[in-house]
């Protein structure tokens, strides 16, 4: 029955997000919110860039009117008549908890909107990297102020929150730099988020986390119908930042480590996650190492460099997605494994960054020659 409750939630996040999508759209280019043509992008004109927009309202309108309709039916006899009874039963033994949680829920709805808006803000004005940065350790402490924080084997309060800041603003970045071709980022996102998805689900007791995934991943698939190359319209750093906040949230809530079942299991977020953050560091050192701003665009990307070996951009943008699902596998693998199998699970991810550090460094080689 748990299983018809999330493909709900999923479905309803979904059909709100292209319903939504369309709409933004049409305002962006009414606005003059838009992005000029660009060489890593399949787009070829001026294209819209409210799509992060229209992620964040499809994921909170989805949020909002389940919390009410879940207050509602606690109270309500005729919703009580017409929803079935065994999903009745499974909806009222997870009120109280969400009802309890309410807060932590508000304040991720009001980080994410801070995290848009700060996007939309800097996609229309170009803000400088500091002031984003700032703004982005602020909803990180809004979040962190509702007791969201990475607390497993983390001791002292302050450790903890500062090891939560540095989770959520690194993810967010990672993601807004992974927004260098269409369908890339929101790909990745989607790709990570049901993994994630399939690590929650396993208990009942996340099932808060696993709502708030599948709010996430619908709404994200949602825009990407809309995104994949060629595109019709951008997430900008409104929808980038967002999903790698809300990622970043999201696993800071999640439950990795369970008695018994090995250390290893904590770091399943990070191998999860591997692509995106290494891209972020590979570049952000390179730059840092020529004396450039990290935060200036360039094509160091894994993804300009796979186009450099001759894929198109689909063909690498898919490629990655492949490299995400792989790597997301291998994570699911640390929850029934420990000793040395899960020291193999962990060389094999090595082996994989080693593959994308021979094919980025065979990439730049032909942009050189090139």
């Amino acid at each position: 029955m748990w299983a018809v409750i999330y493909a709900y939630i999923f479905v309803f996040a979904l059909v709100v997000s292209l319903l939504c999508v369309p709409f933004a759209r049409k305002l962006a280019l009414k606005l003059g919110v838009v992005a000029k043509a660009h060489p890593d992008k399949a787009a070829t004109g001026p294209t819209p860039l409210l799509g992060g927009a229209a992620i964040y309202i499809s994921f909170a309108a989805t949020i909002l009117i389940h919390l009410a309709l879940l207050l509602a039916l606690g109270e309500s006899s005729f919703l009580q008549r017409i929803v079935p009874p065994k999903v009745l039963h499974q909806i009222q033994e997870v009120i109280p908890g969400v009802i309890k949680q309410s807060g932590q829920l508000l304040s991720i709805l009001l980080g994410g909107l801070l995290i848009a808006v700060l996007g939309i803000i800097d996609d229309k004005r170009e803000l400088r990297p500091v002031w984003k940065l700032v703004g982005q350790i602020v909803c990180s402490l809004v979040v962190i102020l509702s007791g969201i924080r990475i607390t497993v084997f983390i001791p002292g309060f302050l450790p903890s929150c500062l090891l939560t800041v540095l989770w959520i603003v690194a993810l967010t970045n990672a993601f807004n730099f992974l927004d260098n071709m269409d369908g890339l980022s929101a790909g990745v996102a989607a790709i990570s988020g049901a993994i994630f998805l399939a690590v929650a689900a396993e208990a009942p007791a996340q099932f808060f986390v696993s709502a708030l995934l599948l709010c996430l991943v619908g709404a994200v698939l949602g825009f990407l119908i809309y995104n994949f190359p060629p595109a019709r319209i951008f997430m900008g750093d409104a929808g980038s930042t967002f999903i790698g906040y809300m990622l970043g949230v999201l696993t800071a809530m999640l439950t990795f480590y369970k008695a018994g079942g090995g250390l290893f299991r904590v770091l399943a977020p990070l191998v999860i996650l591997a692509l995106p953050l290494y891209d972020f560091t590979s570049v952000v050192l390179i730059r840092l190492s020529e004396r450039r701003s990290p935060f200036k665009p360039d094509k160091r990307h894994f993804s300009h460099r796979l186009v450099a070996l001759g894929l198109t951009p689909r063909q690498a943008v898919l490629t990655i997605y492949l490299v995400t699902f792989s790597l997301g596998v291998s994570a699911t693998l640390l929850r029934a494994v420990r000793g040395v199998r899960a020291v193999t699970v962990f060389v094999q991810v090595l082996v994989v960054i080693a593959v994308i550090w021979i094919l980025e460094h065979a990439g730049s080689k032909r942009n050189a020659g090139g």
